[in-house]
């Protein structure tokens, strides 16, 4: 698979509009709408953004893509692309990252769809181009050159004038939108433009870019007029995990299993992580065989030395970890006056010091990426008292307040950290309380929504605090319990 990396240059400064990559258009900071574009498209491996602002940089750390620090000496208003691309490029391969060719996309022409980035990728692999650029047809232009003080028709014959609507297509506009090419040639030229070169027509409604406070305001009309109304791919857009790398624990069976699924489905590959070596198996086929990116990895995540593995597993498999989902867990039920040592420690092992020693090494992995997303699944029983289990109501409390103590530790590296607490969920862990008529009743009548959960409910609050839908929330509690947590007579 040829591996295609997405690189936006943002710089802070600008002569029209001060710091315009990180200003409000249509909702979103201008640089945004690149970036959640390029992540719609499958083919892509990386996403980079390269800027001396760091409030640009803390903008693309939020959207999960990786930053580059560009020297200020190559960001003024007449420094050209090019040294920004070579330093980027330069700057991917020193993390021994290799290169098949980069598509460039410029911020400040946001008026393009994920299917333009698709198709100029298709050009460019289909007709074997060492570069290529967006560009539009000049047909209903007519251009005049100034030689000296003296205007000379260009593209058409102002003595034998056509109808603008019959002028040749011979020329075309290079619009600045989207540029594709091989390293390379880049850096063998100092141009972007080499060797075969091909182009993407794009139409000349979005060739526009924003350079004033003029064009800032027609580039918003269009964008609202044409592509906000039509586009029904912007909820997909908002949730997708497209290129993300996920890893769940205790994802063999029950709430692992279908938060795994969930991820999935949204595009993530998806690390299985347990114990139950069998399940694991059985449930990563089950996977694969829906053509999901399932990878299963047996671990006893309480064994530090396992989880260390695990770790230079993830980078030299993936090179990256996006969302950590610290989901395993025991519990053993038993009356608190002679509650065994043995059941207290086995619940501390799994329930809390695994999920911190997992956050602590994957952690420096997000933290090295600039970005990361860290779910810790609790429970009611964190906040609320329940009878004859003080192991998992006391340990589940302190995940819960690690999660925002981690919040607080990593928000400076860009990494978010929430909780998820659900409910009575109908798993194998429950199973006990189900089969028995009147426990199940007991609790299906302490839920407002009159039911239990099914850990296909946990679906989309993962996918919330996983994805770009919730890129400034962290160090918060999502309580998936029907209601439970809340209800009072």
């Amino acid at each position: 698979m040829k591996k295609i990396i997405v690189l936006i240059l943002a710089r802070g400064g600008s002569k029209g509009i001060p710091n315009k990559n990180a200003i409000d258009f249509c909702g979103k900071p201008l640089l945004v709408w690149s970036i959640e574009q390029a992540k719609q498209v499958e083919s892509i491996s990386s996403i980079w953004v390269s800027s001396d602002s760091q409030d640009i940089l803390k903008i693309a750390s939020a959207c999960g893509v990786n930053t580059i620090q560009r020297p200020k000496e190559i960001s003024e208003d007449t420094s050209s692309s090019e040294s920004g691309w070579i330093h980027a490029i330069n700057e991917i391969k020193t993390k021994g990252l290799d290169i098949d060719f980069v598509v460039a996309l410029q911020p400040t022409s946001p008026i393009r769809e994920s299917a333009d980035i698709e198709h100029g990728i298709n050009e460019f692999q289909n007709k074997n181009y060492d570069s290529l650029f967006s560009c539009a047809t000049l047909r209903d232009f007519t251009m005049w050159k100034n030689e000296n003080g003296v205007y000379n028709s260009i593209n058409f014959d102002y003595k034998n004038r056509l109808r603008r609507q019959d002028m040749s297509d011979q020329y075309i506009l290079e619009n600045g939108s989207l540029y594709i090419f091989k390293p390379e040639i880049l850096l063998a030229h100092n141009n972007r433009l080499g060797g075969e070169i091909g182009t993407l027509m794009m139409p000349m409604w979005k060739s526009f870019e924003i350079d004033d406070l003029e064009s800032f305001k027609l580039c918003e009309t269009i964008m609202k007029q044409y592509l906000l109304r039509t586009n029904s791919n912007y909820l997909e857009s908002l949730f997708s995990m497209q290129n993300k790398i996920a890893l769940v624990t205790g994802a063999a069976r029950g709430n692992g299993k279908a938060i795994s699924e969930a991820l999935l489905r949204a595009g993530a590959t998806v690390v299985l992580v347990d114990m139950l070596k069998e399940d694991l198996e059985n449930t990563s086929k089950t996977f694969k065989d829906h053509n999901l990116d399932a990878h299963s990895y047996t671990c006893d995540i309480t064994n530090y030395s396992l989880i260390i593995e695990l770790k230079n597993y993830i980078t030299t498999t993936f090179g990256r970890i996006d969302v950590l989902v610290n989901n395993a867990g025991v519990t053993y039920s038993h009356d608190a006056l002679d509650y065994p040592d043995e059941y207290w420690e086995k619940t501390y092992q799994v329930n809390l010091k695994a999920p911190f020693n997992l956050a602590k090494e994957l952690g420096k992995i997000m933290k090295e990426q600039k970005s990361g997303v860290i779910i810790n699944i609790t429970t009611i029983g964190a906040k609320l008292g329940f009878p004859d289990n003080p192991a998992y109501g006391a340990f589940k409390a302190g995940l819960r307040h690690l999660t925002k103590m981690l919040a607080l530790d990593f928000g400076k590296y860009g990494i978010r950290v929430n909780n998820i607490a659900p409910g009575y969920m109908k798993t194998n862990m429950t199973k006990k309380s189900w089969d028995d008529p009147v426990l199940r009743k007991n609790r299906t009548d302490r839920t407002i929504l009159g039911r239990w959960g099914e850990p296909s409910d946990l679906a989309g609050a993962v996918l919330y605090l996983s994805s770009s839908a919730s890129t400034y929330v962290t160090g918060q509690d999502l309580y998936v319990d029907g209601g439970w947590s809340i209800k009072g007579l």
